[in-house]
């Protein structure tokens, strides 16, 4: 039986003395990804802003050309793509964090040795996730449509509530391939297909430990609201590290051998 206790207990313990550090790299392998699309996105409605004050984000809207905004969001869009292998080695370092492995900042940003495969799989993995969202999207929106134009208002809302349990459906199919970036970090031979299957193999039957695992870091997110961000410098970490823990531990690891454990 799954010791989720246990298993936060011993992140804790591994941690300590270095969770710092760790948020260090966390922190700057994340501004690396997100700070050259935030500053894309920035630029191109920083005129408005000038321009019409405070409402300036509805005026840009309003008149953008939508062929600037199409090629804005695309290069935003395929930057993400080529970024991605930095969210997949860093899955990987806080594997090796979790092991008790040396885990370097190096490690970390390793991600575009083997670019192809990690792009390959945060594509299918994405590509798979809206496929299992389509139902509620469409669910969604006709029903959304139907209440708006005046329709029978009983169709409109069955539809809607048929499309909370497509929403619901489609998060615990998602579910299952929240282990392909530690499953193709650990083994990129085996190719976006193989670590979504892998995923699934090890997330089958603990979907539900795993989002109450997830609920379990609800407070501290909460803490770490409260103090505008500041508790993140250890959240950040905590919650990371549990997560490639649980990810070892699907695979059948023993936390409690020594230190340099190698996955069986």
């Amino acid at each position: 039986m799954f010791d989720r206790a246990g298993l936060k207990r011993e992140v804790r313990n591994i941690i300590q003395g270095q969770w710092f550090r760790i948020f260090l790299v966390g922190f700057l392998v994340s501004l690396i990804i997100t700070l050259p699309m935030m500053l894309i996105y920035g630029m191109s409605v920083a005129p408005a802003l000038i321009a019409y004050g405070p409402n300036g984000m509805e005026a840009w809207a309003e008149s953008a050309n939508p062929f600037v905004m199409l090629g804005m969001s695309g290069i935003i869009f395929v930057y993400a793509i080529l970024i991605s292998p930095l969210s997949t080695s860093l899955c990987g370092y806080y594997v090796k964090i979790a092991r008790r492995q040396p885990a370097t900042l190096g490690d970390a940003l390793s991600g575009f040795q083997h670019m192809g495969p990690f792009i390959a799989t945060m594509l299918w993995t994405v590509l798979w996730a809206m496929i299992w969202l389509l139902p509620f999207i469409v669910l969604y929106s006709v029903g959304l449509g139907l209440l708006t134009t005046g329709y029978p208002t009983i169709i409109g809302v069955v539809l809607l509530i048929a499309s909370l349990a497509a929403y619901v459906y489609a998060l615990i199919r998602v579910m299952l391939y929240s282990m392909a970036p530690y499953a193709i970090w650990e083994n990129p031979e085996i190719g976006a297909s193989g670590a979504l299957n892998e995923s699934k193999r090890l997330m089958m039957g603990h979907r539900w430990e795993y989002f109450v695992l997830s609920l379990s870091f609800i407070l501290w997110d909460l803490l770490a609201s409260i103090t505008c961000g500041i508790a993140y410098i250890y959240v950040m970490p905590y919650e990371s590290v549990t997560y490639a823990a649980y990810y070892d531990y699907l695979r059948g690891m023993n936390y409690r051998e020594t230190p340099g454990i190698e996955t069986t």
